[in-house]
């Protein structure tokens, strides 16, 4: 838990999850034609690459996108991109 400090909360609150919480929303906006979206891949992006920025310094490569249409239920990572 040493990453929990004062600098490190700044970039989290100013950087990383503004940027972060954008990308969701743009994915959230590419599927407001009534598609279903599982929110909790979505918060748990957000969370993945948050805790990836702050505890590893590392950015996380995936990035929501969209799926086919046609798929009933999402496969692993299906809902996270991967």
């Amino acid at each position: 838990m040493n990453f929990i400090n004062n600098s490190n909360l700044r970039v989290l609150t100013d950087v990383a999850l503004p940027r972060y919480l954008s990308q969701s929303v743009e994915f959230l906006k590419a599927r407001a034609d009534g598609s279903t979206v599982d929110l909790q891949a979505v918060f748990l992006e957000i969370n993945s690459q948050l805790m990836g920025k702050m505890a590893y310094n590392v950015r996380q490569a995936r990035v929501l996108r969209p799926r086919a249409p046609d798929a009933d239920r999402p496969t692993d990572g299906d809902a996270l991109g991967r």
